[in-house]
């Protein structure tokens, strides 16, 4: 197998499988940067050894032969260099947002429909409370779903200052609250109907427009509502 990764931000899961364990062969291993935040991609790179390093991610792209590519760019760029990936036919594995627009949201579902595939990094769908819940809404041991819940806060840290972009940061909703959007629609495999939103800046003035909160309401299509909320204040 031949791994390539665009970009050093978010997790870059592929690179945890890459162990002596050998959980799968590795043959080669190539690595650019996103072009907004090269030094992030820098640093993943030389944590680990047999990486062949590329300037230019297009080159890598065009010239390694990777057979997957993991990308981690800066996350309101993620969509371009999904499109990239998919365009030149390789399957992609995505830190999300897999796109922060809608303009690359759709030329990414015209590149998989029929063409290589791409999974985002939502991992909570294995986790064991995760997965009860939804063991218990599928075995019917809940009865019918009336309202669902679902919270992400993060701790705010040391963010980068691009957070303060909506351009580059792609926003909270999208970054941090899609995990619970995500296993809302898992636990209990119902669609959403209706959503509506609202979120914004109260203790990050310095953050531009990056929301410090998020709050969203979605009507399921049994007639049950679902509330997710996120936020930076843990």
């Amino acid at each position: 197998m031949r791994i390539a990764f665009i970009g050093g931000l978010g997790h870059n899961y592929l690179y945890g499988q890459i162990d002596p364990a050998g959980r799968f062969a590795v043959d080669a291993i190539a690595w650019a940067g996103d072009g907004y935040d090269d030094e992030a991609a820098k640093t993943r790179a030389a944590a680990c050894d047999r990486v062949k390093w590329f300037d230019d991610a297009n080159q890598m792209l065009d010239t390694f032969g990777p057979d997957v590519v993991n990308v981690g760019a800066m996350y309101g760029h993620m969509g371009r260099w999904n499109i990239e990936v998919l365009r030149r036919g390789f399957p992609a594995v995505s830190e999300k947002p897999i796109a922060a627009t809608w303009e690359h949201y759709h030329d990414i579902a015209r590149l998989v429909n029929g063409g290589p595939p791409i999974v985002t990094e939502f991992p909570l769908r294995v986790d064991p409370a995760i997965h009860a819940a939804r063991q218990a809404i599928v075995s019917g041991a809940i009865g019918r779903v009336l309202l669902v819940t679902a919270q992400k806060s993060y701790r705010f840290g040391a963010r980068p200052k691009w957070y303060a972009s909506r351009d580059d940061y792609g926003g909270t909703l999208l970054w941090v609250a899609s995990h619970a959007i995500d296993y809302v629609h898992f636990t209990t495999g119902l669609r959403f109907a209706r959503v509506s939103g609202r979120g914004g800046n109260i203790t990050r003035p310095g953050y531009g427009t990056m929301e410090d909160h998020v709050v969203t309401m979605f009507e399921l299509e049994n007639g049950a509502t679902a509330i997710v909320h996120a936020d930076f204040g843990r």
